[in-house]
């Protein structure tokens, strides 16, 4: 069903001709649910290109810490620590610029 609401969210999107702020978030959600899916399925390669997808198709200024989190943890256990440090590094900074004592919560 998660495949069918991305299919979904792409159909709106391309309709919409990638303008639509609303459907490109959501769909960056929807790309970052599939990441964690597969993930939980240590399929970390593909849940590492769903969390790039999600980033990339997230409206101007609405990356996600989550998604970079996510990101970075598997590149981690991928024994990628460059990017997975440079995505720790970016969830950090994005943490403090909304929030400067939600740092806390970055591991």
């Amino acid at each position: 069903k998660l495949y069918d609401a991305v299919a979904q969210l792409e159909e709106a999107l391309a309709q919409s001709q990638g303008a639509h702020v609303g459907c490109r978030k959501s769909l960056s959600l929807a790309y970052n649910d599939v990441g964690v899916l597969l993930a939980s399925e240590a399929q970390l390669d593909a849940a590492v290109e769903w969390f790039h997808k999600a980033l990339s198709t997230a409206p101007d200024g609405t990356k996600t810490v989550a998604t970079l989190l996510n990101r970075a943890d598997c590149l981690r256990q991928l024994e990628r620590p460059n990017e997975a440090l440079a995505d720790y590094q970016e969830a950090a900074r994005l943490s403090a610029a909304d929030d400067p004592d939600a740092l806390w919560a970055i591991r």
